[in-house]
């Protein structure tokens, strides 16, 4: 089995890639992505991350959603499913949206393809009204999005 960042053949590496052979990245690549276990509240909602959004993390997700590699969308919830999956059982999944121009753009929705993994039920409740793109944006920059994201009618 390759790893689907760098290519390499996951057992090159080591004899711990035996242990880890169903995780679709190899030890350096997975390393990369850096576990978190973050918790903070914000204007009263619990939040909580996995991953540091890093320089790897942000460019696997932007080669998979804009790049359509969608073989990537097992690697952001690798080892993390039957955790979700019981500290969410009977919640349903909202995402945050994407424009309708990037889902037509991609033919998906990132979020909704990652979160699948999950078989859990989610509600399509938001859509964005509006272009403006976050990437480059930081903290007070991206406040900026309310009243961009609103609550789709029914």
């Amino acid at each position: 089995m390759r790893c689907l960042i760098c290519g390499k053949e996951k057992l090159d590496e080591s004899i711990i890639e035996l242990w880890n052979y169903e995780d679709p990245l190899c030890l350096m690549c997975r390393k990369k992505l850096e576990r978190i276990d973050y918790k903070m509240n914000y204007e009263g909602y619990p939040l909580e991350a996995s991953y540091l959004y890093n320089e790897a993390y942000a460019s696997a997700l932007i080669q998979f959603k804009e790049c359509n590699d969608e073989a990537l969308k097992s690697i952001f919830l690798y080892g993390l499913k039957e955790q979700l999956r019981w500290k969410y059982k009977g919640y349903h999944l909202v995402f945050a949206p994407s424009s309708i121009q990037k889902i037509e753009k991609r033919g998906f929705s990132h979020l909704e393809e990652i979160f699948s993994e999950l078989n859990m039920p989610y509600i399509d409740a938001f859509e964005k009204i509006d272009e403006l793109s976050q990437k480059e944006k930081m903290g007070k920059e991206r406040k900026d999005i309310v009243g961009k994201i609103v609550m789709k009618k029914g």
